[in-house]
């Protein structure tokens, strides 16, 4: 098949210089771009890419009224595709968007590397190799560590895995084998995967002295095979893969290890993210799905036949390959992710890189600093400048990334506050603030008011084994969110001489926890009102939710609105109110005495009066002098 007229007179120049995205026409309306698509490569390549049901043979889309006639009317239309998304990008494009009633078929626009084309820069766009080809990710690593001041940054404390893999030599003629590293700047690489799979090989206290001597490559899963194969092709000599450097049967080999992640994972040279792999035995590289290439002419600023340039489907975007991944699903790897100076991630289509200046992906796409790291990134960085507790920007970064980690996966539900320890370790250097089983204890009155940001009407439930107390998210299962995240305003407290006491069961100080209470003073009252359950949708920057909160009046007077955190309150037992800000309060239910009391949810009160140092309908409450949380037990 050749190209139509239409689709020949595509002017990469016309498309660089029309500066507001000017649509261009292309075919008068879908009838004739189906009828092109016939015989014109270009044209069959647009069908099949737009998202509309190939059979349907109307003009005007259906529920599409004259009023939002486009300036096109109803016609084909394209303009230049530019990754600005994140960056104000140069005079560069990375696509062509073909466009019928919104309907979008952006199609990759890529130029030989030596290119007229690519020299000038009018085109980024590159083209996708093979997965295992090593070069482009070889540049990646040596531009950065050349020439991103950002990624330079120095380690909160220099770690040095107690384990580490001796990958052997690049020609494989060398088994890999466990060792300990006697140097203590040695340059490793580590793995961040997705745990599963069968018969998995791992270092046990039965294994461990076979492995010091080989970990054959034949028993490996493919996603290690293929780690190894990448450290050895980038030219590092040392590997860290959790199940095979830290001893899985022991318990206090484990817990060492895991209070060294932060140090381990901001250590690394580069991250290996398997990130389209959902067990070990995907594997990094994927075979890269071949898509039709449709060439055009490319003429020079000056008007002169310069090569072609070529157009093809465009691969998943960062966002939708990593973001949306299946290794991206898993809680560990939120630290992971966020403790790495640099990450280069395979997936199903390309690999992308990821550091503290840069998002890059094999096709071209260039972007600084995705969204994520854009507003969190301080919390994975050395950044040892003193921190306000009180307007410190950090603190929201924390909640806001608590909301991303609680909607990720565990499969062992007793490591949610391990999970994290590594990033907690690092927050508290960073703010010199006391970790108290997932809050700041210089930022608990907001830290105190998480609610269930519940899909589907899904309460939070409780595990079996005790894993934190009620006033921490951490006691529960399900996905959270906090009041004051979108405005980030900061509550006065209106309880005082909090105390907070938090047990660790293990080595590490941030992460398993034997038990923990806090104790304050403030206003207590028992709640005998009427309650209506009521739904309601809200978005955030993660998802979208709806929680189901329950209305409070007293009598013929709106008081306020609770969110319970596992299940609808019933008047089988008392319900009482704690007064923690002038607007919120903890609802709680007594335990074993009358000051003992377990988190059941979190309320948000209507002020009455002009005074807010007290909420007015509790006015009537109870000063208790040692209101306690529950601790140690249910």
């Amino acid at each position: 098949m050749s190209l139509c007229s239409t689709c020949r007179s595509i002017d990469i120049q016309s498309i660089l210089e029309q500066e507001h995205a000017h649509p261009f026409p292309h075919h008068r309306d879908i009838i004739a771009l189906k009828q092109s698509a016939k015989s014109c490569v270009l044209c069959k390549l647009i069908v099949e890419t737009l998202p509309f049901d190939k059979n349907d043979e109307l003009e005007v889309p259906p529920n599409i009224s004259n009023d939002d006639l486009p300036p096109t009317g109803t016609g084909v239309w394209y303009i230049g595709y530019r990754a600005t998304e994140y960056i104000h990008a140069p005079s560069t494009l990375h696509g062509i968007d073909f466009n019928w009633w919104g309907r979008q078929a952006i199609l990759s626009l890529y130029a030989n590397e030596d290119s007229p084309a690519a020299l000038s820069k009018d085109v980024s766009g590159c083209q996708v190799k093979n997965a295992e080809d090593i070069n482009l990710a070889s540049r990646w690593l040596k531009d950065c560590i050349q020439n991103h001041q950002n990624c330079k940054f120095k380690p909160l404390r220099h770690v040095v895995p107690t384990r580490l893999i001796n990958v052997g030599s690049i020609k494989g003629g060398q088994e890999p084998f466990l060792c300990s590293p006697k140097q203590d700047d040695c340059s490793y690489v580590s793995l961040s995967h997705c745990w599963g799979g069968l018969g998995v090989i791992r270092t046990t206290t039965s294994t461990l002295k076979g492995h010091l001597r080989v970990v054959p490559m034949q028993e490996l899963p493919k996603t290690f095979h293929d780690a190894i194969i990448i450290t050895r092709n980038l030219g590092i000599q040392y590997l860290w893969i959790d199940l095979l450097c830290i001893i899985q049967d022991d318990t206090e080999d484990w817990e060492r290890e895991s209070a060294k992640m932060a140090g381990i994972y901001m250590n690394s040279i580069v991250t290996i993210a398997a990130s389209s792999s959902s067990n070990s035995q995907s594997g990094c590289f994927s075979v890269h799905p071949s898509y039709p290439v449709v060439p055009l002419e490319y003429y020079s600023s000056r008007g002169r036949l310069a090569g072609q340039v070529f157009l093809t489907k465009m691969r998943k975007i960062f966002d939708e390959a990593v973001n949306s991944g299946p290794l991206n699903k898993r809680a560990w790897v939120c630290q992971e992710r966020f403790l790495s100076r640099r990450i280069l991630h395979y997936t199903e289509e390309q690999i992308h890189w990821e550091c503290q200046e840069v998002t890059l992906s094999e096709n071209g796409v260039t972007v600084h600093r995705n969204a994520r790291l854009k507003s969190n990134s301080s919390l994975g960085r050395n950044t040892l400048s003193a921190v306000d507790s009180h307007t410190g920007s950090l603190y929201w970064d924390w909640y806001e990334m608590l909301s991303d980690y609680t909607r990720r996966g565990l499969t062992n539900p007793e490591d949610k506050l391990p999970a994290l320890s590594g990033l907690a370790y690092n927050f508290s250097v960073q703010t010199r603030d006391r970790y108290v089983a997932g809050l700041w204890k210089a930022h608990l009155t907001d830290g105190l008011l998480w609610q269930a940001a519940r899909s589907d009407n899904a309460y939070l439930s409780r595990p079996e084994k005790y894993r934190a107390p009620s006033w921490s998210w951490a006691s529960l299962d399900g996905c959270i969110s906090y009041f004051n995240l979108a405005t980030r305003n900061i509550l006065i407290p209106t309880y005082r001489d909090a105390q907070v006491d938090v047990f660790p069961s293990g080595l590490d100080p941030y992460g398993k926890l034997k038990q923990g209470s806090l104790t304050l003073t403030t206003q207590l009252k028992e709640i005998q009102l009427d309650m209506y359950e009521v739904p309601v949708s809200f978005s955030t920057a993660h998802s979208s939710f709806t929680p189901v909160f329950h209305q409070f009046w007293q009598g013929d007077k709106f008081v306020g609105i609770a969110w319970f955190d596992e299940k609808p309150w019933t008047a089988t037992t008392p319900l009482y109110s704690a007064s923690i800000t002038s607007s919120h309060v903890l609802f709680l239910e007594a335990v074993d005495d009358d000051q003992t009391y377990r988190r059941v949810g979190v309320g948000e009160m209507y002020t009455l009066k002009e005074d807010t140092s007290k909420v007015s309908w509790l006015d009537d409450g109870l000063y208790f002098n040692d209101l306690r949380d529950i601790h140690g037990s249910y």
